[in-house]
């Protein structure tokens, strides 16, 4: 999820672990930070909480979705999450 390491995306992290889910950590955050996050999860009784490093956090890959979703072509992507997580929460 990403920016699950603060804000609203913590809290829907939370309530994800809270039901038991797997969740992906990544976000723009420290390697620390987001594995004190992922402990957190994991005590509110996430199956699995991983953080991701390597390509999952480059900020440039991040912004250029962002970049993406505010330009006229993508006009018809409403209410969805786009996951940058390698494909991890497919498993």
């Amino acid at each position: 999820m990403t920016g699950s390491v603060q804000g609203i995306g913590l809290a829907i992290a939370q309530a994800l672990a809270s039901a038991g889910a797997r969740i992906a950590v990544h976000g723009l955050a420290s390697k620390g930070e987001a594995e004190n996050v992922c402990e957190g999860l994991r005590e509110a009784g996430a199956r699995e909480a991983r953080f991701f490093e390597g390509d999952l956090r480059k900020p440039g890959e991040i912004e250029a979705l962002a970049l993406w979703l505010c330009a006229p072509v993508a006009h018809n992507v409403t209410g969805t999450v786009i996951p940058i997580d390698g494909g991890w929460t497919a498993q």
